[in-house]
């Protein structure tokens, strides 16, 4: 495609100067916007788009699902984290699964599902730095699940590829396969049975969702499901104020969220990654792709034998991203030959939303049910799908990622941030499991080593490695191909793996806001 503008992408980037908002679907997009003109804080608007997801993007999040963010006020120049994701239910345990005949944690149905942290989570960051009243920021969910909204391409697309899963539990099929089939592009959906839980979670506030008659739904369903979530697992949860993590990169410090997310394993590739000379290497080059992967494969292993959650294991993070630690990669890192690293399947479906508001607070938010759809289950008559977040338990009681009851899972969701001299410039995400840290660093490396702007880094073709084979974007040149072949790489093609990114960069020279946001999702970045 010929474009008439001096930059490589497929779509211009977003300038604005008082506020800016994206997101994966426009309609959500729209809705934040909305909210920073009403006045409202980057929270508000967050909260708005996630709501809003929920309704026009069911498959990837929702309020039965966890949140993570980051979250920067101006006033007292602070970088805040936030984990709002939930543990297992008190009465689940290895010994109850292996007694069902289960050899490993079941993908879907009643068993993976979690406490939802989600809605508290929103509400925490609502307390801290809500403006608007709570009820203002569930409007545009509340009207597209009352009225409908027509189903844009890939949701639509990704909508139809789990009508396998749809159909397996009767109350999901009778709300999600409407006329007995997946919505078509254009077509539009309406969710009242939502619309009607929005309603009540904006006017009565999360205390209906964790200790009144909406969780008394849930749990009742979860009951006649055979999933042990009860009222006391609900009630019982709250989210946690967390320090974020960083590392030195490139003349910037990056900054993740610690475990229970994988979050770490981001500053781990960039630790790796530091001591060599990509920007020599060049862009995509058999060269830079091969170190990447390598790097990628040393940090997972570190994710999938030591990470779990930190109230339950001892871990040292510190030591993931210290300079020893890199060492020992460089030690046996062979530029010519791949290694033999693998890691577990950890699949998600995620969204991630960020916002800017004109007094340069900055929301990083990600929220996800894990799986297309989650569980597949539906509590009762809310229309509310139930995260399968369990699924990525191990039923080995001393892994650090073994299940216990009230332990959280590993969890793949993160928001990321960058600081320039102290600083917000840079904030982003990438959705999509395991793609999530890959992406994170590719995004990273194409703005700072390889000088591409907040559209661009995102345009560029992509690499994901599975645990297996190595995925590569169309854009890659054969030639590049061949040599990874040569150095004993299994190449694998495949489309909807590469992750879906959102970014907004903060130009402090002038003012402006630069947004950027996936053409390999249906969503926008709009500022004003």
């Amino acid at each position: 495609m010929d474009r008439p503008a001096n930059t490589n992408s497929y779509r211009s980037a977003v300038y604005a100067t008082r506020g800016m908002c994206a997101t994966s679907q426009p309609l959500a997009t729209i809705a934040g916007v909305e909210i920073l003109k009403q006045g409202g804080s980057a929270a508000d608007a967050a909260i708005s788009m996630l709501a809003t997801l929920a309704v026009v993007e069911p498959h990837m999040n929702g309020l039965g699902g966890d949140l993570f963010g980051l979250y920067f006020e101006s006033a007292t120049n602070k970088l805040t984290g936030l984990n709002s994701s939930g543990p297992s239910p008190a009465d689940l345990n290895i010994e109850l699964l292996l007694s069902k005949g289960y050899k490993r944690m079941p993908v879907y149905g009643p068993m993976p599902i979690t406490v939802p942290g989600a809605l508290a989570g929103l509400y925490a960051f609502y307390e801290g730095f809500g403006k608007l009243s709570w009820e203002d920021l569930f409007q545009k969910a509340i009207e597209y699940a009352e009225t409908g909204f027509p189903l844009s391409e890939i949701i639509s697309y990704e909508w139809h590829c789990e009508t396998r899963l749809l159909k397996q539990c009767k109350e999901t099929a009778a709300l999600y396969l409407p006329n007995g089939r997946a919505p078509k592009t254009g077509e539009i959906f309406i969710n009242k049975p939502l619309a009607r839980a929005l309603r009540k979670v904006a006017r009565e506030g999360i205390t209906t969702f964790y200790r009144g008659e909406i969780g008394e739904i849930i749990c009742q369903a979860m009951s006649a499901c055979g999933s042990p979530l009860s009222m006391e697992d609900l009630s019982n949860f709250s989210p946690d104020w967390v320090e974020p993590v960083s590392i030195d990169y490139k003349e910037r410090k990056v900054f993740e969220l610690p475990p229970n997310c994988q979050g770490i394993t981001v500053l781990e590739m960039l630790s790796l990654l530091d001591g060599f000379n990509l920007e020599t290497m060049g862009h995509n080059t058999s060269e830079y792709i091969h170190t990447m992967v390598e790097a990628k494969k040393f940090a997972f292993f570190d994710r999938d034998t030591k990470l779990g959650d930190p109230r339950f294991t001892e871990q040292d993070v510190h030591n993931l991203i210290s300079a020893p630690n890199a060492q020992i990669f460089r030690n046996q890192f062979d530029p010519l030959r791949q290694s033999s690293f693998c890691h577990t399947d950890l699949p998600s479906d995620t969204v991630y939303v960020v916002a800017v508001d004109e007094n340069r607070n900055i929301a990083s938010f990600i929220s996800s049910i894990f799986e297309p759809f989650g569980s597949g289950i539906v509590a009762g008559d809310t229309g509310i799908l139930m995260q399968n977040r369990g699924s990525s338990f191990t039923l080995d009681e001393d892994h650090p990622n073994g299940l216990k009851p009230g332990k959280r899972p590993l969890h793949t969701i993160i928001p990321a941030m960058v600081f320039n001299d102290q600083k917000p410039e840079f904030a982003f995400g990438v959705m999509g499991g395991h793609m999530q840290p890959q992406g994170h660093v590719q995004i990273l490396n194409n703005l700072y080593i390889f000088g591409l702007g907040v559209q661009e880094a995102s345009d560029q073709p992509r690499f994901f490695h599975d645990g297996r084979a190595l995925c590569l974007e169309s854009g890659i040149p054969y030639k590049v191909i061949r040599e990874l072949i040569d150095r004993g790489h299994i190449i694998n093609h495949q489309i909807g793996v590469f992750g879906g990114y959102q970014g907004i960069w903060l130009d402090r020279a002038d003012g402006k806001l630069i947004g950027g946001s996936d053409l390999r999702k249906d969503g926008c970045a709009i500022g004003y």
